[in-house]
């Protein structure tokens, strides 16, 4: 069998990113883990340097660059380091639980040659699937709709029809969730897999468009799950959901941008409503926040 790597991604979080380590590294078919701290100020990574053996690397980030940057630099540390000898890259959160037979599962979903990302089902600790399983790209109407909450709720841009995932064991989407999923980095060798100018949300979108754009597919296996603790890691540094929602639909906004070919009029437009979504969005987190959520 092909060898496969794990990229962990830590900031500020070690007990989390460390129960994690102590699960996979039992894993005989992972080859090597790489945990990156993104540069966390939290002592976390001469914590994490004590895991450091012949299958853990731990590296540190310049910076905390976000996301995107965090993963870029695994991926990039495992080319230079051990010359591409992984075909499989396995991107996993600190706050997910998964077993071995999961990445068997997903190595052997690369069946067909235009795949070239495979993601399990996520779960909630509660073991219900966690929405959305997956969507469609965004596309330039979209950040109208899903930057407002009243729209979103109503018109629900980028998902699929709800009959989409029934009765089927895998399926092709646009999008998954970026918590675990599997790359074939041969197909990817020369593909930077995150947009580094987004900091944190929006990461799968990108990843999404991109792959589209050059042909590839991405399968989500529907009878493979994973638990996935939605944000700990995130909520114990973004703790307010009025900062989580602005820092969204600015990474929203940098993704059109970037992965579209828009107008100085159009971009004028998603400026003009993004400000005019978020009034929206502070007056409805402050004051009706647990009908929003429901």
């Amino acid at each position: 069998m092909e060898k496969v790597a794990c990229i962990i991604l830590n900031y500020n979080d070690y007990d989390t990113t460390t129960r994690l380590i102590d699960r996979t590294k039992k894993f005989k078919i992972i080859d090597k883990i790489v945990v990156v701290d993104n540069n966390s100020n939290d002592n976390s990574y001469e914590k994490l340097k004590k895991c450091s053996c012949n299958k853990i690397d731990v590296i540190k980030t310049d910076k905390n660059g976000g996301y995107g940057y965090g993963n870029n630099f695994g991926i990039d540390f495992l080319k230079q380091k051990y010359l591409n000898n992984y075909k499989y890259i396995i991107i996993s959160n600190p706050d997910t639980m998964f077993e071995e037979n999961v990445i068997v599962d997903m190595i052997k979903a690369f069946s067909e040659n235009e795949v070239a990302l495979v993601a399990p089902l996520t779960l909630s600790p509660e073991g219900k699937e966690q929405l959305p399983i997956a969507w469609k790209v965004p596309k330039y109407i979209d950040f109208f709709l899903f930057s407002s909450f009243l729209l979103n709720r109503i018109f629900n841009p980028m998902s699929y029809p709800k009959d989409y995932f029934l009765n089927k064991k895998e399926c092709y989407v646009d999008c998954v969730q970026g918590s675990l999923f599997m790359i074939n980095l041969e197909l990817l060798e020369n593909f930077e897999l995150y947009d580094e100018k987004i900091f944190l949300f929006f990461e799968e979108s990108t990843l999404g468009i991109r792959l589209k754009k050059m042909g590839y597919k991405s399968k989500l296996l529907l009878e493979t799950s994973y638990i996935h603790e939605h944000s700990v890691s995130i909520n114990k540094n973004l703790k307010s959901e009025w900062k989580k929602r602005k820092l969204m639909l600015k990474s929203m906004q940098r993704l059109i941008y970037d992965e579209y070919n828009i107008n100085s009029f159009k971009k004028v437009l998603l400026v003009i409503w993004k400000n005019l979504s978020l009034i929206e969005n502070y007056i409805l987190l402050k004051f009706f926040s647990k009908y929003i959520r429901k």
